[in-house]
């Protein structure tokens, strides 16, 4: 019999994090909102001034 004859055999899929596209995205998702926040407080908390007090002149109208 040659090799033409034989049936084929099912193909096993691969299941891992990076071969299911949706859970991949997900997560990267995730920690690209997660670094943003970060970033986010630290710009904040560079140029605010809590409990700090500024000199502020007299205004009437």
């Amino acid at each position: 019999m040659n090799d033409y004859n034989k049936p084929e055999e099912p193909r096993k899929e691969k299941r891992s994090l990076a071969g299911n596209s949706i859970i991949l995205n997900l997560i990267i998702i995730v920690v690209v909102a997660a670094i943003g926040l970060w970033i986010s407080y630290i710009s904040i908390a560079l140029f605010t001034k809590h409990g700090q007090k500024d000199i502020v002149p007299n205004v009437e109208n």
